[in-house]
């Protein structure tokens, strides 16, 4: 129940404040029990959008998650609030098949979505 508040906040936040433009800068991600406890990830990724909606989603494909698990990404999609389907996002530069890794979840993720 808990995390179905968070998606409901999070969906009806984003309602009222959108960015006009998302910047994910990846260059060192972070894996498993992040912040204080992570561990760095030489990714090397970088995401930029006009469309912070089909940036989250990218960002989280390329971490090995799949992007449907998260419901507010799926209700924004569905409300018309940018692009959620991985499959219609444009990429300019490197191709998605290049960027993707496994990232380790938090284990209170892993426990959530069951990881």
């Amino acid at each position: 129940i808990k995390n179905n508040f968070c998606h409901f906040n999070m969906f009806h936040l984003a309602q009222e404040v959108y960015p006009d433009l998302s910047v994910i800068d990846g260059f060192e991600g972070m894996e498993g029990n992040g912040p204080t406890h992570g561990t760095p990830v030489d990714s090397r990724v970088a995401i930029a959008s006009l469309d912070p909606l089909a940036a989250d989603t990218l960002a989280t494909k390329v971490m090995g998650f799949d992007p449907k698990q998260v419901l507010f990404f799926s209700a924004m999609n569905e409300a018309g609030m940018g692009q959620g389907e991985t499959e219609k996002i444009k990429v300019v530069g490197t191709p998605l098949g290049q960027c993707l890794y496994k990232f380790k979840p938090h284990q209170d993720m892993a426990r959530l979505y069951k990881l």
